[in-house]
């Protein structure tokens, strides 16, 4: 009776109810094109460098990241929103790129083999859902607009948080004890997470903690130079950090523009007009306006 029952069940609530999501989803995609445009957007080889790289390269470099990621989700010591150019650097396939990378896909294949078998489906299937994850964000099947981001570890992070949950257990030894240990690692990452969240008190506090942690991202050397200039109206720090961003982006009209208006503010003309020269013929090689929004665009 149940499996007739089954069988004859309705279809159209099911059917309304893909039309709905169907609905939304278009009318989801019709505003984003709306807003940002519907051609394809290359994203800026600042914010990945990975743009530039062909299919293998590119595709080596991403497992690669996906161990940075996995050594981040068990220690995640050092915070930032900026692993662009020229804080992460792009591995080539020899001598080492595509070696390396094989032997990460090995070992998680091993792991992978090994739990389905001696462990249990689900610890498997948890360890699988950490990698496939990423299958989008991880610039596994095209570029997206980071080489690497914190922030994409979200949705890959229930794996592993499911594998410590199997792992806590699968321990045999006395509830109290687990307790203790779920404490402890709760009270660090409880921690970490204000320390983290200090960093956000001001505009100026959360440039200055991404300089820190990453002091060869041209993107955020300009964001913290362009906070010291225009807020905290310093603009002699800020040629200092202007310069080192510039060193690395030689040719960036942003950065020069700033340098050219931190120098203004200096009193000294004769660098200032130097580098509003370079930022002008800088821009008619780009064919950019020249604006000081942060490297791009965000």
């Amino acid at each position: 009776a149940i499996r007739r029952h089954a069988r004859s069940a309705p279809r159209g609530p099911f059917i309304a109810r893909g039309a709905m999501v169907a609905s939304a989803f278009a009318l989801y995609l019709g505003l984003r094109g709306a807003a940002v445009g519907f051609a394809p957007h290359a994203p800026p080889a600042v914010d990945n460098p990975l743009v530039s790289a062909d299919a293998a390269t590119r595709v080596a470099n991403a497992v690669l990241l996906l161990g940075k990621y996995a050594l981040k989700m068990l220690l995640p010591l050092r915070l930032t929103t900026e692993y662009g150019f020229a804080e992460t650097q792009v591995v080539p396939l020899l001598p080492w790129g595509a070696a390396a990378a094989l032997g990460l896909v090995a070992a998680w294949t091993g792991a992978l083999v090994v739990l389905a078998r001696k462990v249990s489906a689900a610890a498997a299937f948890l360890w699988a859902w950490v990698p496939l994850a990423f299958a989008v964000t991880g610039n596994v099947l095209f570029p997206i607009g980071t080489i690497f981001g914190e922030r994409l570890a979200y949705l890959p992070l229930l794996g592993a948080c499911g594998l410590a949950g199997l792992g806590l257990a699968a321990l045999r030894t006395r509830v109290w004890r687990r307790s203790i240990a779920v404490a402890t690692v709760l009270a660090v990452a409880s921690l970490r997470t204000a320390a983290r969240g200090y960093d956000f008190r001001s505009l100026a506090s959360f440039h200055e903690a991404t300089a820190r942690a990453s002091p060869r991202s041209a993107k955020a050397l300009l964001n913290l130079g362009r906070t010291r200039l225009e807020v905290q109206r310093r603009p002699q720090e800020a040629a200092e950090i202007l310069e080192r961003a510039a060193l690395l982006l030689p040719d960036d009209p942003r950065t020069l523009r700033l340098l050219s208006s931190a120098y203004d503010a200096m009193n000294r003309t004769e660098l200032a007009a130097e580098f509003r020269r370079r930022a002008e013929a800088a821009e008619r090689r780009s064919g950019s306006d020249g604006d000081s929004r942060p490297l791009g665009g965000s």
